[in-house]
């Protein structure tokens, strides 16, 4: 007997209900998928073939039921009948073990009449409604999956809920914008924040000064691009951000705090603490700012920073000018921004693209693992930018900035050549550096300048340039964390006046 046979039968011959006979049919995996209730029950009723020609016998008692007979039968017999039949079932039940029905099979009487034959007695259903096991038209379980039931305390120790607002103007939608919303003065986002001025542009969004009307205050609005990298990135940051608040409730630590985010007109929009300029475009305005004593400040307050975060097992991964900003330029109060890049310690593993090239540390770039005090080596790299004005390793290629470090720094350990998964593309065997010509496509080997950080940054301050040196370790074994590096000695001297 065929699936759809076995199917017409339990819809057709046996007495149950819809709601059984589906829950049957889904039950067995004998539900044809599309197929409906009523098409079962109306299109595929059994059909038998003529019986064929038999010798004439003895006339032998039909064992069969005829269902006119059944009908037209008294109903005192039709009552002994039923009894019958709920003491057969209880005997069968008692023999097998099951609580339900056996499948049974239409067969032919020599007359020519259906009658039901049962099958092997291991085939025992139960018709009784189960919840937990009803499956959609179609779907087969494998055996020995287990159940698993949800768990909120599990749940809560293993997952973070951002609670996304979107926000929406009635009668309209979101469609109906560009990829780009217009942010002129004067203009009111959310019903909320009104624009009063451009402020700048990053990778992943624009930055716009804005009044918040309900907290009457100055916020820094950002407009996150409509893309999906740049929304998971920022997503990301709402995400770090609200972490940060929550253990910094004070703003002790020298974060940008975040004030509020939500969904609107197709963007994401985050409105965080409204800051002054970076420390690069300052730089580039007034290179007179950064004197040993604002160095100094600067330095203790982005550690303190990297510190908290670290301690929170968080990588900021992007330390630069650009994501460091004034807060306030009279007491040379600093603050980090941007964590859209920063990574937990257990995802260091799972990529070495990260940092800004000119800040990278050497054992992010050979492919070796790194913690936090990748964050250490980049301040380094900020600080003697910030005393000289210029940058200290360029960005001409990632083989010339090791040539670079080698000739300032000295030679890299061993171990980082042997153990680092991309040292062969910078270093021969022999421990000499080389690249590829893109324009003639030979190789060549690069000589380091020997020099060193006295040399490099010009200055009088001997414990400023010790700093300097105690964060450019190329080991980062023997590198300081940055609760290490906060105990410097240059970090404790007091100067007479922070200009």
């Amino acid at each position: 007997m065929d699936i759809e046979d076995q199917a017409a039968f339990i819809c057709n011959e046996l007495d149950l209900t819809d709601e059984q006979a589906l829950y049957l049919l889904n039950a067995l995996g004998l539900l044809p998928e599309g197929a409906s209730l009523p098409e079962l029950r109306e299109i595929r009723e059994p059909v038998m073939q003529p019986p064929p020609m038999l010798e004439e016998a003895e006339p032998q008692p039909d064992q069969s039921v005829d269902a006119l007979d059944d009908w037209q039968r008294p109903e005192e017999e039709e009552q002994a009948q039923i009894s019958r039949r709920a003491a057969d079932e209880a005997l069968e039940q008692e023999r097998w073990g099951g609580n339900g029905l056996e499948h049974e099979e239409l067969v032919a009487s020599p007359s020519g009449i259906m009658s039901h034959t049962p099958l092997a007695p291991n085939f025992v259903v139960s018709i009784k409604p189960n919840i937990q096991e009803i499956k959609p038209a179609g779907v087969r379980v494998s055996p020995g999956v287990p159940a698993i039931t949800y768990d909120q305390s599990t749940f809560d120790k293993d997952y973070e809920v951002i609670q996304l607002r979107v926000i929406g103007r009635r009668a309209s939608t979101a469609a109906a914008m560009g990829d780009e919303i217009e942010l002129t003065p004067g203009k009111l986002i959310a019903g909320r924040y009104q624009v009063l001025e451009q402020v700048g542009a990053a990778a992943f969004s624009r930055a716009v000064q804005a009044y918040d009307t309900l907290e009457r205050r100055l916020v820094c609005l950002k407009v996150v691009k409509n893309d999906k990298e740049c929304m998971d990135a920022c997503l990301e940051e709402v995400r770090l951000l609200q972490m940060i608040n929550a253990r910094d409730p004070r703003d002790e630590h020298h974060i940008a705090r975040l004030y509020d985010y939500f969904y609107h007109l197709g963007h994401l929009f985050l409105v965080v603490e409204l800051l002054g300029g970076n420390l690069f475009d300052t730089q580039c305005y007034d290179p007179s700012y950064f004197t040993p004593g604002r160095m100094q400040a600067i330095a203790r307050q982005v550690l303190d920073g990297l510190a908290f975060l670290h301690s929170s097992n968080v990588i900021h991964a992007d330390v630069k000018p650009e994501n460091i900003l004034v807060k306030n330029y009279s007491k040379c109060s600093v603050k980090l921004i941007d964590l859209g890049c920063s990574i937990y310690n257990s995802e260091a593993h799972m990529s070495h693209y990260v940092q800004s090239r000119s800040y990278r540390a050497p054992e992010v770039m050979l492919g070796l693992p790194y913690d936090g005090r990748i964050d250490v080596w980049s301040l380094g790299c900020v600080m003697a930018e910030l005393a000289t004005g210029q940058v200290l390793f360029p960005n001409v290629s990632e083989a010339a900035m090791m040539a670079r470090m080698l000739g300032m720094l000295g030679e890299f350990p061993p171990h980082m050549l042997q153990q680092g998964q991309y040292a062969g593309a910078f270093f021969t065997r022999s421990g000499h550096v080389y690249e590829r010509d893109p324009n003639s496509g030979l190789f060549q080997l690069l000589v380091p300048k020997r020099t060193t950080i006295s040399a490099r940054v010009a200055s009088s301050d001997r414990g400023m340039l010790h700093f300097i040196r105690h964060l450019l370790v190329p080991d980062p074994a023997k590198r300081p964390t940055a609760a290490q590096a906060l105990k410097h000695p240059w970090l404790q001297y007091r100067y007479r006046s922070p200009k």
